[in-house]
């Protein structure tokens, strides 16, 4: 996120150079362009992946040169294995024994590519709404996507209509993001708020700017225009960690894409409301949105902080019968992800 709003305030100052808005457009696009060799040669395939494939030999492989990178770092993400890799033939004998240890425990997991292949074909866009109480959380969750792509794209839109230079406007705009990640990420951390509460108290947070905003003018207005675009992004944050903890391993992939989908389906939105009507009434459909993610988030979906990752919809759905009765799955030390999942046992 850092590095997303570094982007952001270096589009502002190409702009300022950059007059004409064709030439602009392709100056930024061609940037794209070098983002090709660094995914072409240098990014890894997901091992996650080559085994739902049956190509475990690759993802041990790729399982290894990570654990070799990170050193004895590397228990915890390799799902609580420690190994290290012999140098020539040295080393203290615990470390090769470690080593012996963590190959093998990669070796079983990368074996077991038709377990995980089952248990995706399972899953996936599907498995999202096998069930209807899943099904609701999953229109939650997309709905929560929906509004922060719509409000944070929405405020940077009315850039041009507030008061000041366009330019200072959206280099503002863009660098109150920096403490609006750091705010996101650290209340979703807070155990006395969680997941839930951080998501719906940033959900507030912006749609209560927007209200004001939409009510006052002058200076006041760009500046609580810029108190919402924290909140957006710290919202932002929030939804993305709390998504990932709300799926069953077999589609939380599917149910992150589907969210982030429908991200654009928002942000898309939004560009169109912006020019369509005056900045009042958009500031209130932002906040009307808001409210209702807020409340969405509160009514629909269950707290994960401290939990365990569940691995199926039955237990998602257990965690969410234990929520309503007001308790909370037992938290442990780490935060399962995806080589947790490749390192279970057969």
């Amino acid at each position: 996120n850092v590095y997303f709003v570094l982007g952001e305030a270096g589009i502002v100052a190409v702009a300022v150079a950059v007059k004409s808005w064709r030439l602009l457009t392709g100056v930024v696009g061609a940037q794209a362009l070098l983002c090709l060799p660094l995914t072409l040669f240098l990014m890894p395939e997901s091992p996650k992946w080559l085994i739902s494939q049956g190509r475990g030999d690759e993802a041990k492989a790729i399982l290894l040169a990570a654990a070799r990178s990170d050193g004895p770092a590397a228990v915890s993400a390799m799902g609580q294995v420690i190994y290290e890799e012999r140098d020539n033939g040295g080393g203290e004998g615990g470390a090769a024994s470690e080593a012996e240890e963590g190959s093998s425990n990669i070796s079983r997991a990368t074996s077991t590519s038709g377990d995980v292949s089952s248990r995706a074909q399972a899953g996936g866009v599907s498995g999202l709404f096998r069930k209807p109480v899943m099904a609701l959380m999953t229109v939650c969750v997309c709905f929560s996507w929906l509004t922060v792509g719509a409000v944070y794209y929405g405020i940077n839109n009315i850039a041009g209509d507030l008061p000041g230079s366009l330019y200072s406007n959206a280099l503002l705009s863009a660098l109150v993001e920096f403490p609006g990640t750091i705010l996101g990420n650290i209340l979703v951390d807070i155990p006395a708020l969680g997941r839930k509460l951080s998501t719906v108290g940033l959900f507030t947070l912006a749609g209560g700017a927007c209200v004001v905003a939409a009510f006052v003018g002058g200076e006041v207005r760009t500046m609580v225009a810029y108190v919402g675009k924290l909140g957006i992004s710290a919202a932002f944050c929030a939804v993305y960690v709390y998504s990932t903890e709300l799926f069953a391993t077999p589609s939380r992939n599917a149910g992150l894409g589907l969210g982030s989908q429908m991200a654009r389906v928002g942000s898309g939105a939004a560009t169109g409301l912006v020019t369509a009507i005056s900045v009042d009434y958009a500031m209130i459909i932002f906040a009307g949105l808001s409210a209702l993610a807020a409340v969405g988030v509160q009514l629909v979906l269950v707290e994960t902080y401290g939990s365990p990752l569940p691995e199926t919809v039955e237990e998602v759905l257990a965690k969410r019968r234990k929520d309503r009765q007001g308790g909370r799955s037992t938290a442990h030390g780490g935060v399962s992800d995806e080589a947790t999942l490749l390192a279970r046992p057969p």
